[in-house]
């Protein structure tokens, strides 16, 4: 479908998978949440939704969302993650982009179907004027929520090598260093095989840890691995010590960052004091500078639920970065009932042991 707005163009669910892989390319701000891969397998293709704004036959915003509806109810939920994007490659950060794009994306879903839409994005990121951002939202007729649903810690990498190194805390150079002294290998690409060798120390590690169950998600983000094009695909880092596999982290480096999305470590690593994990990094924070990537995402940071993992992240010294969330809805009754519907549907998820939606 493609309507017009002004001198602006919109096209919703007329475009192909590859025509999108290949639009992701536009966009500083895509990430792999915005892929046609990570929705198609993690969601279901059916329930997704591809939004584009034109001016002028060319693309300054998109958006990949899903549609979820409630059960029992007419009603139900558009939900964008990471998105919209609108920071094209290469230009000046243009506001009015990004208005025009909410507005048409406020009129077809919520006005239009009579969907509650949804909204997470960064409620900071230096560079852009990110306050003048959200007042857009609320301009727009999105509503904040006052509760941070998320939060993350990146990495400014425009700092040279240098100065990145001796902003880390003492322990964690201290870490790196002793892991550089070690006959330590690093290899990767974005290989089933190198995939094969993270997913045996992944499942190594929930052992050791005694965690109950392999995580399904493993499974579901390879078959993504082996749909996604090429320059989508992620990067495997492999840590080898005496031909030994000891570490490895998964890689998604889009738009204008890397985001560290999973990451294992061997018995063996910890039982001789290997510090793979310091390693791989390292040399992720140097692969990174040298495609010219702006940020490094750590991708997740929660200190109560996780003291370790969190600790090991902050001695990088990237910044805390939490996730503003925004819902729009042209109908006060729709959005109550729409609340409500969805209580239920996470009461009886709960229930099911089964996690809510993204």
């Amino acid at each position: 479908m493609e309507t017009s707005h002004q001198d602006y163009t919109v096209e919703i669910d007329n475009i192909q998978q590859s025509e999108w892989s290949e639009l992701l390319n536009r966009f500083e701000d895509a990430t792999f949440y915005q892929t046609w891969g990570y929705g198609a397998i993690h969601h279901g293709s059916k329930q997704l939704t591809h939004f584009v704004v034109k001016q002028d036959n060319e693309s300054v915003g998109a958006a990949q969302g899903r549609i979820v509806r409630i059960p029992g109810l007419k009603i139900g939920i558009a939900h964008f993650p990471w998105g919209p994007m609108w920071r094209v490659r290469g230009s000046q950060t243009d506001t009015h982009s990004l208005q025009q794009t909410l507005r048409l994306l406020f009129s077809h879903y919520a006005a239009n179907l009579g969907l509650l839409v949804r909204i997470r994005s960064y409620e900071a990121d230096s560079g852009h004027n990110q306050q003048a951002a959200f007042q857009l939202f609320e301009r727009e007729g999105f509503t904040r929520s006052p509760k941070p649903h998320y939060q993350t810690i990146r990495l400014d990498l425009s700092p040279s090598l240098e100065s990145l190194r001796s902003s880390m805390n003492s322990s964690w150079r201290r870490h790196l260093r002793a892991a550089e002294k070690k006959d330590l290998t690093v290899i990767q690409g974005s290989s089933d095989e190198l995939f094969e060798k993270f997913n045996r120390l992944y499942e190594e590690m929930y052992t050791r840890k005694k965690i109950v169950g392999y995580d399904p998600a493993i499974t579901k983000y390879r078959q993504m691995q082996a749909a996604m094009p090429d320059h989508l695909k992620f990067t495997i880092m492999v840590c080898e010590f005496e031909n030994e596999p000891i570490a490895a982290n998964v890689i998604s480096a889009m738009g204008n960052a890397g985001m560290y999305f999973f990451g294992a470590t061997s018995e063996r690593a910890i039982r001789e004091n290997l510090r793979g994990a310091y390693l791989l990094h390292w040399r992720t924070i140097e692969w990174l500078k040298s495609r010219g990537f702006r940020w490094y995402d750590l991708r997740g940071y929660d200190p109560t639920a996780y003291p370790g993992v969190s600790r090991f992240k902050a001695g990088l010294n990237g910044d805390v970065v939490r996730f503003a969330e925004f819902t729009g809805c042209a109908n006060p009754v729709s959005l109550a009932a729409v609340k409500l519907g969805e209580g239920s549907v996470r009461k009886l998820r709960a229930a099911l042991g089964r996690d809510s939606y993204e």
